[in-house]
């Protein structure tokens, strides 16, 4: 059985300041991964710092992520 080849993006622009008139200035937050058969804990701890890269550092100190599959 030949290795999966996966690749995940989390991608998200959001107005960071605003210019003289007003008009909002995006900013692209990108995170990307690549493996062959990359584990859960790995796309995890990815997204985690794709959290953090988009500000929310402080709002995962003493959390958890909770997954629940389509099924549940």
């Amino acid at each position: 059985m030949e290795p999966v080849n996966q690749h995940f993006t989390f991608e998200l622009y959001s107005p960071n300041s605003c210019t003289e008139s007003a008009a909002p200035i995006m900013e692209r937050v990108n995170v990307q991964m690549s493996g062959h058969d990359l584990g859960l804990l790995d796309v995890i701890s990815k997204f985690e710092d794709f959290l953090r890269a988009c500000g929310y550092a402080s709002a995962l100190i003493g959390q958890r992520i909770d997954l629940v599959g389509k099924d549940s």
